[in-house]
């Protein structure tokens, strides 16, 4: 949690200008972000670490065919 503290007061210092405009922060996901698919597997969408917001063009599931009543 420190390290957010530390984040928050340089962001508060850049948008006060008491802190050069050198200095960027970057959002990230600490964790892997996905979804479950059929039969139980997990299909990682966003790779723990990256940066966020994120784009990404992929086609994850194909067109299901069911028969519901």
């Amino acid at each position: 949690m420190k390290v957010v503290a530390v984040g928050a007061a340089i962001q508060g210092g850049i948008l006060s200008g008491d802190v050069d405009h050198d200095i960027v922060l970057v959002d990230v996901t600490p964790l892997s972000l996905g979804i479950e698919t059929m039969g139980g597997v997990t299909t990682k969408l966003i790779e723990a670490n990256a940066t966020i917001p994120k784009k990404n063009r992929r086609h994850l599931l194909p067109p299901l065919i069911t028969s519901q009543a």
